[in-house]
């Protein structure tokens, strides 16, 4: 595989030395890929060519293609590091240059997940719903000017689907192993001024196999998970719209513990928890016509909880968390052809209970102001982006004892400053400065937190902050796309929980700075367009390289950062044939775990799935039936994304789908 990367490494090379030669060969013409229309880097419609910023689109028609059933199934497709928080659960987090969400509810993560533009109360990616997703796009890199806090490795936005002129719906079943069921649903279309899109799903599943030889995880069932989506407009004209979109995502799980191949599970073969996680938002959406300026104004609110219990029986272990959260943005956009500002103001808040004994209670709120900027020159070749952003937040921790409750109110000021060229049709360079921060999480990391492990107050955290910079070359060479991307991290402040004594633990910041160097690389090759088939047979591979990932003050290596990490596989598609497949290998790398000394290393291994789709019927009056299968884990890997909690062995689904 090492072979296979260096090859791809080296075909960049001599595709952007070899330039002039390709562009001799080629009429001069604008890339498709180059002028799709992307929202999230931005925060206003933009192509891609003229981003400074890396961003990687994926479509509906991607979404269907993939046959992913969860938004984690679909991300690892796509160069995104996808790490299970252990198998049953549900849970899952992803990582971008070595920056982490969580799965954890009562924390934030350094990769920001948004829907439609906002923040939606828990980046926990596996409880997400996929059903109502019309696009996805990933901004990698630091994109705090945008966004504010969290956002330092990267944004992952779900766009929700719109509905169009043509009434669509569907309908699947799907059974697999372990007494596994899904049953999805949605339909989308328009009736007058109103458009209208939903979806949803339903699954259950049982006690799992991890990989290998090891047999049976026991209590990692799931006893059922609902996942929903709402997207519904009023369409004034064509430049005016109210909107109201809504997610929904609710389950019990089963609560496993860590693994003892012995046994099946070691510690809580009586565990239980519930999630919870819906928002709604209220949006407006207008501009004058024959105007380039637009205008949106927005306002959300939503839930999250998590309620555990080691022995759900006897409640033993038991604690709730719950947090209301609640925003607002105003935001307008003009441009005059070779200027472009977008500005505007955001507010996030987010209230947090756990229920102890008396419950302590925490907020955090967050009042931003923000400039975007960009400036097109040389025909149209040659853009600056820039931007600057300016939080005023407040968070407040909580206690057992009123005395011991904390008070932070900070402000901080976001710069970023990018450029992109084309110096040819084909071939796109950027380069990029950015920074970026992350505020402490009041309840989780500056609070008291009594339980088995002892967690004391620190009211005097400071926040994660980073500089870094990016340089890129993209080819758009007809059926060929290939990507580069060297970057560099300084990250100063880490905060990290420290064993202070046996069982008792505190969250502080890292003394000296982390620094974090690596690639990234990708490629894409459409063979059925280069060739002339009457199908598509298309390669691909994205991976990120970590050379350093080091804290300079400590002298360790970070933890959860895996040293490699990629993606890589063959997709076919034959449209007359009704038949699609594809080969899917994610390769998940070498990494350190938190919390340990030894810091003794796990990870290396390589999963392979296989994902198949063919269309039985097609009716002429509109309508067909397609049959999937997904068999995931083909090689039985027994594999770890994170420490002790192994992942599921082989295992398969299958579904019947009606289309309209």
């Amino acid at each position: 595989m090492t072979k296979i990367f260096a090859g791809m490494g080296g075909l960049l090379i001599v595709l952007a030395l070899g330039g002039q030669a390709l562009a001799r060969e080629r009429a001069a013409a604008e890339s498709a890929l180059l002028d799709t229309v992307v929202v999230t880097a931005g925060r206003t419609e933009e192509r891609v060519k003229e981003l400074s910023v890396p961003v990687t689109v994926i479509t509906e028609k991607d979404i269907q293609r993939t046959n992913a059933q969860t938004l984690p199934d679909l991300l690892k497709q796509y160069g995104v590091l996808v790490a299970p928080a252990g198998a049953g659960t549900g849970s899952a987090k992803v990582t971008v240059r070595g920056f982490p969400s969580t799965a954890n509810p009562l924390e934030n993560g350094t990769v920001l997940i948004l829907l439609d533009g906002r923040r939606i109360g828990n980046n926990n990616i596996g409880h997400l719903p996929l059903q109502n997703i019309g696009r996805v796009e990933i901004i990698r890199g630091a994109a705090s000017v945008q966004y504010g806090s969290e956002a330092t490795g990267g944004v992952i936005n779900l766009i929700s689907r719109r509905g169009g002129e043509k009434l669509q719906a569907f309908l699947e079943q799907s059974l697999g192993s372990w007494e596994r069921t899904r049953t999805q649903a949605g339909i989308s279309g328009q009736a007058g001024p109103v458009d209208f899109s939903l979806g949803g799903s339903y699954y259950q599943s049982g006690d799992v196999d991890v990989g290998g030889e090891s047999g049976r995880y026991h209590n990692t069932g799931i006893d059922g998970r609902w996942l929903g989506g709402l997207n519904v407009g009023y369409n004034f004209n064509e430049n005016h719209r109210l909107g109201l979109t809504a997610s929904l995502s609710e389950g019990d799980y089963a609560r496993s513990g860590t693994y003892d191949p012995a046994r099946g599970n070691a510690q809580y073969p009586f565990g239980k928890s519930k999630r919870v996680n819906n928002s709604w938002e209220l949006k407006y959406e207008g501009g004058l016509a024959d105007s380039d300026l637009t205008w949106m104004a927005r306002y959300f609110q939503g839930e999250t909880s998590y309620e555990t219990a080691t022995n759900w029986n006897t409640r033993g272990g038991y604690y709730k968390y719950t947090g209301d959260f609640k925003g607002a943005s105003l935001a307008g956009s003009w441009n005059n052809g070779l200027l472009y500002l977008t500005g505007g103001l955001d507010y996030y808040g987010i209230d947090y209970v756990k229920t102890t004994t008396p419950p302590p209670t925490a907020y955090s709120h967050d009042l931003a102001g923000f400039l975007l900027a960009k400036l097109a020159l040389l025909d149209d070749t040659l853009w600056l982006n820039g931007g600057l952003r300016h939080d005023r937040y407040e968070i407040e921790s909580g206690a057992v004892n009123p005395r011991d409750v904390a008070r932070q109110e900070k402000s901080r000021t976001t710069p970023s400053l990018g450029l992109a060229w084309l110096p040819q049709d084909w071939l796109k360079l950027r380069a990029n400065l950015s920074s970026s921060f992350k505020m402490p999480e009041p309840i989780s990391q500056m609070s008291y937190s009594p339980g088995s492990t002892i967690y004391l107050a620190n009211p005097d955290l400071k926040p994660e902050s980073s500089r870094g910079w990016d340089i890129s070359a993209d080819v758009y060479y007809e059926a060929l796309t290939l990507g580069l991307t060297y970057f560099s991290v300084n990250y100063k402040d880490k905060i990290e929980s420290e064993l202070l004594s046996p069982g008792v633990r505190q969250y502080r910041n890292l003394p000296g700075r982390t620094e974090y160097r690596g690639l990234e690389a990708s490629a894409e090759w459409r063979m059925g367009e280069t060739f002339g088939w009457d199908f598509e047979l298309k390669p691909y591979l994205s991976l990120t390289k970590m050379f350093r990932y080091f804290n300079v003050g400590l002298q360790k290596k970070t933890g959860s950062v895996a040293d490699l990490s990629a993606s890589y596989g063959l997709v076919f598609d034959h449209e007359a044939l009704g038949f699609q497949a594809s080969l899917d290998a994610t390769y998940y790398g070498t990494q350190y775990p938190h919390y340990t000394t030894a810091q003794v290393p796990f990870g290396g291994e390589t999963v392979i799935d296989l994902h198949l789709a063919k269309r039985l019927l097609d009716w002429p009056d509109g309508g067909r039936l397609i049959l999937k299968a997904d068999l995931l884990n083909l090689n039985n890997r027994y594999y770890e994304t994170m420490r002790n909690y192994p992942e599921e062995g082989r295992s398969f689904m299958l579904g019947l789908r009606y289309e309209y």
